[in-house]
């Protein structure tokens, strides 16, 4: 098994370094990838994010059955496109217990990766979603009874039963970013950030100090990468590992912190 790997800060090649999996990092230009792709010197590729316009007008029926692609498996000629992150999300949802039906949900950013995490809660669950946003991009395909906002307008929102941001995805140091400002913000019972590092956000601090439970990007980040090794190599066993994984990462991204910070 060979995965050929492309993130732009890549904290995913931590998690194929402690399974000991094989792979390569690449930077190629769009004009190399069509002949990459039709090579034999590869069994699978997971896409960084700067692949995505590529994929979306290369791929485009693909890329919209799978609402959006970041990863391609290669088998025997036939190639198989797939969403890791919407799948790692899925997971997620499935392992925790997750019932989001009759529930509200808010959903901070409305960009690609809000869209992923959009469709896979409405494709598993009946929740009202509302939707904020400081930028003009929209949810592609909003389900009827979910509502865009401004930002502005998230006080006007007293409680919801999940809160998720999607807004930074990628960034690292994002600590001191945030979104939702000052004290009229809703309340949560659990709230779920993709930014990836720091490990314990702005945001995830301020909810867990009024009692919301919580779920971190570094955690996503490990259930999408776990999906992508578990489909190229057909082995589900990987996903035991999240919790053992998780904890040696989570260490790792502390003393990184602490290191930089001094």
């Amino acid at each position: 098994f060979r995965s050929d790997v492309d993130t732009s800060f890549n904290m995913q090649k931590y998690i194929f370094d402690i399974l000991n999996i094989d792979y390569k990092l690449l930077e190629i230009s769009y004009s190399s990838l069509d002949e990459f792709i039709n090579s034999t010197t590869y069994n699978a590729i997971l896409f960084g994010t700067s692949y995505r316009t590529y994929l979306k007008n290369k791929y485009n029926t693909e890329y919209k059955n799978n609402n959006g692609i970041d990863l391609l498996i290669k088998d025997d000629n036939n190639l198989i496109f797939d969403n890791s992150l919407y799948k790692g999300i899925e997971k997620l949802f499935f392992n925790k217990n997750f019932d989001l039906n009759d529930k509200s949900v808010l959903l901070l950013g409305s960009s690609y990766t809000s869209n992923i995490v959009y469709e896979a809660i409405k494709n598993n669950y009946n929740p009202k979603i509302y939707i904020a946003s400081i930028t003009e991009e929209k949810i592609d395909r909003l389900r009827a009874g979910d509502i865009r906002i401004k930002k502005v307008e998230i006080g006007n929102i007293d409680k919801v039963n999940l809160i998720i941001n999607t807004t930074e995805l990628g960034n690292q140091y994002q600590e001191d970013y945030l979104m939702l400002v000052g004290d009229e913000v809703p309340l949560a019972d659990t709230v779920m950030d993709l930014v990836e590092f720091p490990v314990k956000t702005a945001f995830i601090r301020k909810y867990e100090n009024i009692g919301a439970s919580s779920y971190d990007g570094l955690l996503i980040l490990i259930y999408q990468t776990i999906y992508a090794i578990s489909k190229i190599k057909n082995d589900y066993s990987y996903f035991d590992k999240i919790d053992e994984i998780y904890s040696e990462l989570k260490e790792k991204f502390n003393d990184i912190k602490n290191t930089n910070e001094g």
